[in-house]
Order: structure tokens, then sequence, then C-alpha cells
């Protein structure tokens, strides 16, 4: 490959050898762009991060040979508590998918315990982690991973994210106008 291919950010040394029990590769546009996650998830006020979860939880599950139900882990996002530790299990197994490969771990218990304590913080390493993601694709894939095509089930969650925000925000003015006259 060129000079700016995956090779080229390979630690120093001999490839590492993909374990025998990877499974087949799925179909190649497995990649959901950063710029689009981070619209989507900023226009629907946290609603995108469940699509993202349900859409990448089996790709993620088949390439380490695991029996998670992404439906089941999905609904548990919304349980406070349980929720931190779906979303370990999801970035531990990312984590594990990218050191079969040799690429650079995922502090996938740093993500999770920031992500806990400091406001914020769950964004950014939720984009981090969707970032290493794209890049384990690619090289899963030696560079033939290409961006998924935005799909009418992510427009339908961005909209109904935008739509709650909305007359959420419109309940509380009506609320606040009617507590002051």
């Amino acid at each position: 490959m060129s000079a700016g291919g995956p090779e080229s950010m390979l630690p120093p040394g001999p490839p590492p050898a993909a374990p025998a029990t990877l499974p087949p590769l799925p179909d190649p546009a497995v990649k959901r762009p950063l710029g689009r996650t981070i619209l989507f998830t900023a226009i629907s006020m946290g609603f995108y991060p469940f699509y993202w979860f349900y859409k990448n939880r089996p790709l993620v599950t088949a390439e380490v040979g695991g029996k998670d139900d992404a439906a089941l882990q999905t609904a548990g996002l919304a349980v406070p508590i349980l929720q931190f530790f779906i979303i370990y299990w999801l970035w531990r197994d990312i984590d594990l998918m990218r050191r079969r490969l040799g690429l650079a771990e995922v502090p996938a218990l740093l993500y999770v315990l920031l992500s806990a304590f400091i406001p914020f913080a769950q964004i950014v390493c939720y984009i981090l982690v969707a970032e290493k993601l794209n890049e384990y694709w690619d090289w899963r894939t030696q560079g033939q991973a290409t961006d998924a095509p935005t799909t009418r089930g992510e427009v339908a969650v961005v909209v109904a994210g935008a739509t709650f925000f909305v007359l959420y925000f419109a309940a509380m003015v009506a609320v606040f106008v009617l507590s002051v006259s």
C-alpha cells in the first residue's frame, strides 16, 4: 500500500499474525464517519449513540466470537449504573479486537471511569472509541472499509431526538409562562 496506509502505522518489527479465529469479513461499509457521528449525536440530543451502539454491537460481537444481545444491551443503556457496565463490555471488546491485530489498546476501564465521574467525558470517550473502531475496520479490511451510508433509521433517530428536545423545551417554557402569570 501507499506510505500513508495502515502499514505505515505498524509498530516496528514483524507485523503480528491475525489469529485464525477471526470471522469472515463483514460488508466493507462498516465505518460510521466521525463527523456524521458527532453531528447526529448533537442534533439528536444524545439519542444517536443508542443507534450507533445497536448497529456496532453485533459487528463487534461477531469479531470477538461472543453471544451478546444487541437489542437487550441497547435497552440497558437507558438504565443508570447498568449503562456503564454495558458500555465497558463494548469498549473492552473493541480493545480486544484491536489488540488481536496489534493495534494500540483502547483503555476501556479508564474511559468508563472518566465517563462516570466527569461531566461530558462520556461524549468525548464515545467519539474516541468510535474513531478507534473505524481504524480497526480499516486495518481489518486492509483499507477497503468504506463509510456506511446514512440510513432512514439513522435519520429517524435524529429527528425523534430533536423533536423530543423541542417538545420538552416548549413544555418547560409553557410551565414557566403559566407559573409567572
